[in-house]
């Protein structure tokens, strides 16, 4: 039986738990060097670092039954890890990082190709200038990614949301995964006046979203609750348009891997038990293991 049908097998389960978005750092530094700061200048990378075996005890002791393993920026185009990782473990599914700048586009497709590879990451912080996400080069590697069979994955911050609409309207019939919610801005509290390039972008019916405490802990900070974003996220959206992500480790820096779940599964009143399904389990079992 292929791993990704037995996979299968484990997702019917009605308490299955996915991760939608998890980083992994090698502690071989000599085999898997890195290639590049971290994005946005963190240090999580070296201060907190996980290895593929210490995102599986987190899961385990979570109760965490599959996790999408994000390329993280660090090791630029040097997927090796992620995409082994993820082929060592039935319960994992790498995302990719390739070069835009890669007019044939053979590695993506070999990617994608791949059982374990969910998809492909365009990663665009700090913002590229000139910006590949709506010069055209964005739109020939999403092409290439979901022709493939993968799906495309976009890393922006707020002020190029506009670019990703672009983006998402070239490629209408492609779903694209937005994470941390674009970064987008949710300080002035109910109704988000300021996130409205975000949720405009959920005209783009393809267009699914990444709830992550990234796209929180400023709000927070702010004194605004995150059930209140969560909550604007569902009704612009739609909860089965969600996906929780923890994106550890990062997230460790400021609580564990358990506050990050029980935030979804145990402090959201307002959602019904089929939209809390939605978010931790149904959208990322749609999205990334269709295969």
């Amino acid at each position: 039986m292929r791993a990704l049908d037995l996979f299968a097998r484990l997702l019917r389960s009605p308490n299955m738990i996915i991760d939608a978005h998890t980083h992994i750092i090698a502690a071989d530094r000599d085999r898997y060097p890195f290639r590049r700061p971290a994005g946005g200048g963190l240090r999580w990378p070296e201060e907190h670092p996980l290895s593929v075996e210490g995102l599986i005890k987190e899961m385990n002791d979570a109760g965490v039954g599959a996790a999408i393993v994000v390329q993280p920026s660090v090791y630029g185009t040097d997927n090796r890890y992620v995409i082994e990782s993820a082929a060592g473990s039935d319960r994992l599914v790498a995302i990719a990082i390739v070069d835009v700048d890669d007019g044939h586009f053979d590695e993506t497709a070999n990617l994608c190709a791949q059982r374990r590879c969910g998809g492909v990451r365009l990663f665009d912080v700090p913002p590229s200038e000139p910006s590949f996400l709506d010069d055209g080069r964005a739109t020939a590697v999403a092409k290439t990614i979901a022709a493939a069979g993968g799906r495309v994955c976009v890393c922006a911050l707020e002020p190029a949301l506009g670019r990703v609409a672009s983006l998402a309207a070239s490629i209408p019939n492609t779903t694209l995964v937005l994470e941390h919610c674009g970064f987008a801005d949710f300080t002035d509290g109910p109704p988000f006046a300021r996130a409205q390039p975000l949720f405009d972008l959920a005209s783009h019916p393809g267009v699914v979203l990444k709830v992550t405490p990234t796209s929180l802990l400023e709000a927070e900070t702010a004194g605004v609750e995150s059930s209140e974003v969560v909550a604007a996220l569902a009704e612009h959206f739609g909860a089965d348009r969600l996906m929780w992500g923890s994106d550890s480790p990062f997230q460790v820096v400021t609580e564990s891997y358990e506050d990050s779940i029980s935030l979804v599964r145990d402090r959201l009143d307002f959602l019904s038990d089929t939209d809390r399904k939605h978010i931790l389990n149904d959208t990322a079992e749609r999205v990334f293991f269709f295969k």
